[in-house]
């Protein structure tokens, strides 16, 4: 009797795995690392969040057509991957031997890539308030009135 329940509790949990597909991070990186490769950028789009997917195109093309780009792309490997909830953190290993993170979410219940600008580090002081100024440039405040006469 006992076996009958652990048989239908395993088989109740690999329907729900089935259900829900055995999706992961990884598996959403690599899925999308193979659509780039092969150019197939509705694939790539599929496994990338919208403000990403024009990146897609460019990393497509350029590795279709510089040999040393495809090289270094395909060398790209998972060391690691660290999860917060929808979110997702891989470190990526480069050919050279740098580890890089990867920013992943969960969206629709497939992981997708979320490339975005890196954030600023405490060597990198840019005034975000004026654009075009170079890192450590920062203009003063004016003073606006805002009076109407």
């Amino acid at each position: 009797m006992k076996f009958r329940a652990l048989l239908s509790a395993l088989w109740f949990v690999a329907g729900i795995m089935l259900v829900t597909g055995c999706d992961s991070p990884e598996k959403g990186f690599k899925e999308w690392k193979a659509a780039i490769l092969k150019g197939d950028i509705e694939k790539a789009n599929n496994r990338t969040t919208a403000s990403g997917q024009m990146l897609n195109v460019f990393l497509a093309g350029y590795v279709e057509k510089n040999a040393e780009a495809k090289k270094e792309f395909e060398a790209l490997k998972i060391v690691s991957c660290t999860r917060n909830g929808d979110r997702a953190t891989l470190k990526i290993k480069n050919a050279s031997g740098q580890i890089k993170p990867f920013d992943m979410v969960k969206k629709d219940g497939k992981w997708k890539v979320d490339p975005k600008k890196d954030k600023p580090t405490k060597n990198d002081r840019h005034d975000l308030s004026s654009p075009g100024q170079r890192p450590g440039k920062t203009r003063p405040r004016e003073n606006i009135d805002m009076e109407q006469e």
